[in-house]
């Protein structure tokens, strides 16, 4: 009896899954069509909206957006070395017989 009503559980649980993804959905839909409304009746254009959200970098600051990549591909060159040099000083047996 107990196995049957653990998978009476499941399928509710299946059937459940769906219907709450579906309200998450409409719900997130709706929200970004309410603040889509808003921008527009504000008169904002991307532009001017991208400008509320950086503080103190204009839309055309070429420097910030030629930095800001540079940055973030050195950040992951680092985080991807770092672990494979680490990697590399250890032996390969070892690291065979840690998995």
């Amino acid at each position: 009896m107990r196995k049957l009503r653990a998978a009476w559980v499941r399928l509710g649980g299946w059937w459940g899954r769906e219907r709450r993804e579906r309200e998450l959905r409409e719900e997130l839909e709706a929200h970004f069509q309410m603040h889509v409304e808003d921008n527009m009746r504000a008169g904002m254009s991307h532009a001017s909206l991208l400008k509320t959200m950086l503080f103190g970098v204009g839309t055309h600051d070429a420097a910030t957006f030629a930095t800001v990549p540079l940055v973030l591909a050195s950040v992951a060159l680092l985080a991807a070395y770092l672990p494979a040099r680490r990697a590399s000083r250890m032996p390969p047996v070892d690291a065979l017989r840690a998995d």
